[in-house]
């Protein structure tokens, strides 16, 4: 299921983002090596904000699997800045 979490419904589904927070660790600084922010073994930057939505997949037990993250570009857009 691709649940989608932005700031009008986290109160609902705080718990997807942390949990898509921490697979971003374990994917980026874990497995790939990446020297980038983290807290508390999540993985964050600075086009983590208000105005952006996930799209948070879970498999059927209900494990965070994937995650799209979708900023407007107005608020920076990375392929074009990193």
């Amino acid at each position: 299921m691709i649940t989608v979490v932005n700031f009008k419904n986290i109160h609902e589904n705080g718990h997807l983002l942390v949990a898509q927070f921490k697979l971003r660790y374990k994917e980026f600084i874990l497995r790939q090596g990446y020297d980038v922010k983290t807290f508390d073994e999540m993985e964050y930057d600075e086009y983590d904000s208000p105005a952006t939505s996930y799209l948070i997949y879970q498999d059927e037990d209900g494990i965070v699997q994937g995650v799209s993250r979708l900023t407007p570009v107005i608020n920076g857009c990375m392929l074009k800045e990193i």
